[in-house]
């Protein structure tokens, strides 16, 4: 299945790729705003893919489309249903993009917007992929008072 919606198709591959991803999406989507950008997540070990949760996506083989490649549960099935659908209409796409959602020190942290958390941890360890990330060390600002 082929998605044609811009005429530039960018293939990022991302192992260890965590500082750099968000500025090269930027450059990216600057230099060619109407490109269909690939964000290839293939579990490197820096959290790359914890970064890009909200902006990129896992479609594996068989077609279940999901946030990234350590979030177990699909969002649905891009041979069944239109990525496009999807991506714009799945509950968890569209709660993974609005931060005042996320929930315990994580929907308190002044870095929510450059940092998310890793979604697929909070999910696997609580059953809530809009709960706090398990494994985070940070204290925000606002719980520190």
């Amino acid at each position: 299945m082929a998605i044609a919606i811009g005429r530039v198709a960018v293939i990022m591959p991302t192992y260890n790729e965590r500082g750099n991803i968000e500025t090269m999406l930027g450059r990216v989507r600057a230099a060619v705003p109407d490109a269909n950008i690939l964000v290839v997540d293939d579990n490197s070990p820096d959290g790359t893919g914890g970064i890009a949760d909200e902006t990129i996506c896992l479609n594996d083989c068989y077609g279940n489309l999901k946030p990234s490649s350590y979030f177990h549960a699909s969002v649905g099935n891009v041979k069944q249903v239109p990525f496009r659908e999807l991506w714009f209409n799945s509950k968890v796409f569209n709660d993974l993009r609005d931060f005042p959602k996320y929930q315990g020190k994580c929907g308190e942290c002044e870095f929510l917007n450059v940092c998310g958390g890793c979604r697929a941890r909070a999910y696997a360890v609580s059953g809530d992929y809009l709960a706090a990330e398990p494994f985070c060390t940070y204290e925000p600002v606002k719980a520190r008072k």
